[in-house]
């Protein structure tokens, strides 16, 4: 009676850490749950990348009074930095942002700008004739929705953050503030990212556990109709289950949604829909190696080989070779066309006649 109830007990474990790793990923994302970051810290990050903008561009002042200034003096310069004289372009650091023309003629010494591709804080400093504008990238969006082109790039400083402007007349009660080098009101942040802990690493945590207590349960189960006469009820109780367990991993985008490894990033390898990334491609081939295992001990406890040797008139073993014939041209088909879609549709190098480098995958 207990070797029956076991794989229920299992099952039942697993469905609590299914439903647990679904909770925790929706309270960490909940309104009024996030962690909020540390509103010190920002404001620390925010100055070091005042200071360093402002160094840069007194050391670029100093050779622009010398007449001494060039494209590559700003190449040295941390963030996107643009030199003027007058309203006239002189220099510039980067070609993807297009400073508007009224910075150049307004006195200030620092505001915050939103531009094409996101906010920024803006840094004038005048140098006799010569203005030098710095760009400091705060968020950085691309105007477009695509799950493998996240918001915010590797140089902005609030990466998952929304800067949110102030404005005149409207009251953002709650929302953590930064200031200004003056201490004056800069900006809000808002949609602070979720705790790391409770967002991705225990939701992915009970997904992996569960996974293994389900696997370990249904195991049970096909064991248990196997040893009571009943094969294919023991192959279906272990094969239905991972398939749709295997679809569920597919459509929620598991567990790549929940943290970003790289070994089931589709960036590095994505071969098709049902090969998204290196892992989901590891993980289909375990899903296949089950399958061929269940067929194959169907395949030796129902004889089938006996059964086609029984066969007396040749028509039938004619329609016998035949559907083998047709089935082993049908796999290799598939085979050729999973290679081929490897090869046009991944990232990575599979000829060694051109590419000789190593990685981990």
């Amino acid at each position: 009676m207990k070797s029956t109830r076991f794989p229920i007990v299992l099952l039942l474990l697993a469905l609590l850490c299914f439903v647990g790793a679904y909770v925790s990923n929706r309270y960490a994302a909940g309104e009024g749950v996030l962690q909020r970051s540390d509103v010190t810290a920002l404001q620390q990050l925010l100055h070091n990348a005042t200071q360093d903008a402002r160094r840069d561009a007194d050391t670029l002042a100093i050779r622009l009074r010398k007449g001494a200034g060039s494209f590559q003096d700003l190449q040295e310069c941390a963030y996107p930095t643009f030199v003027f004289r007058g309203e006239r372009l002189l220099y510039w650091s980067d070609h993807t942002i297009q400073p508007e023309p009224e910075n150049v003629t307004q006195p200030f010494r620092e505001k915050l700008v939103e531009m094409r591709f996101g906010y920024y804080l803006a840094l004038r400093q005048p140098v006799g004739p010569y203005v030098i504008l710095t760009y400091i990238p705060l968020e950085r969006r691309y105007g477009i929705s695509n799950r493998y082109l996240r918001e915010g790039s590797e140089r902005a400083l609030f990466k998952g953050l929304h800067v949110v402007p102030p404005a005149a007349g409207k009251s953002y009660t709650g929302l953590p503030q930064l200031q200004s080098s003056d201490g004056k009101l800069l900006l809000y942040l808002d949609d602070l990212q979720p705790d790391p802990v409770a967002g991705k690493y225990v939701p992915l945590g009970l997904l992996i556990l569960g996974l293994v207590l389900s696997v370990v349960g249904w195991l049970r189960l096909a064991r248990q109709e196997f040893l009571q006469g009943q094969p294919l009820l023991g192959a279906l109780a272990m094969v239905v289950p991972l398939t749709v367990f295997r679809a569920v991993l597919l459509y929620f985008g598991l567990p790549f949604s929940f943290i970003e490894l790289p070994l089931f990033d589709p960036r590095v390898f994505a071969a098709s829909w049902v090969s998204p990334s290196l892992g989901d491609l590891l993980i289909n081939a375990c899903y296949l190696l089950t399958v061929a295992w269940y067929a194959l001990l169907l395949f030796r406890r129902y004889g089938v080989v006996r059964y086609i040797r029984r066969l007396g008139q040749p028509s039938r073993w004619v329609a016998v070779g035949a559907v083998a014939v047709l089935t082993f041209y049908g796999l290799l088909v598939t085979l050729y066309e999973f290679y081929l879609s490897c090869v046009s549709n991944s990232q990575l190098v599979l000829d060694i006649t051109q590419n000789t480098q190593f990685s981990g995958f």
